[in-house]
């Protein structure tokens, strides 16, 4: 199902692999603190997949599903390859292998980005999982999409107020695109 599992006040969420509508749009305005970037370098972001399956015509064996490419990334690789290695062990049919292996190859490349902050009691609201959209101008973000992806409530201290400290990754409609 291409989900994502995380754990939030001791309950564990579960979101299947589709594109959901953000929960949440958050600007400058609700950052209490200044905003960590992330980034990932070119070396480790992948512009295709490859892995394994389990076959029942190699009696559930491990076996190689056909390659996934990424075009665009490729280009943006100035055309250099590189590869993602992925292993559904779970997984007992090529096409549905490759459909996973799509999936993950985009949302790698759009978590590229990573951003952690503290926000207003606004934020209170959401959940790891979620997804919101970020304005920050001086990034040239409008409307951003971003999954979230840790969440911390903070106490009020110094007589400042609640906080919610996030990290959030990028990610994109298009991630859950068929291949």
């Amino acid at each position: 199902m291409a989900g994502r599992v995380f754990e939030s006040g001791g309950q564990w969420v579960i979101h299947a692999g589709v594109w959901r509508t953000p929960e949440l749009d958050l600007t400058e305005a609700d950052l209490l603190s200044g905003l960590n970037l992330s980034t990932r370098s070119e070396r480790d972001l992948g512009n295709g997949a490859k892995g394994t399956f389990l076959s029942k015509d190699e009696n559930w064996s491990p076996v190689d599903f056909e390659p996934v490419s990424d075009d665009q990334a490729l280009l943006e690789d100035a055309n250099r390859r590189g590869w993602i290695d992925q292993e559904f062990r779970f997984t007992t049919e090529e096409d549905i292998a490759r459909r996973l292996a799509s999936i993950n190859l985009k949302t790698l490349r759009s978590a590229d980005n990573q951003i952690s902050a503290e926000f207003t009691m606004r934020s209170m609201q959401l959940r790891p999982g979620d997804i919101v959209t970020f304005t920050y101008p001086r990034f040239g973000w409008i409307s951003k999409t971003f999954e979230v992806q840790t969440w911390r409530w903070i106490p009020p201290q110094d007589n400042k107020g609640f906080k919610v400290a996030m990290t959030l990754a990028g990610i994109n409609e298009t991630d859950f695109d068929e291949i």
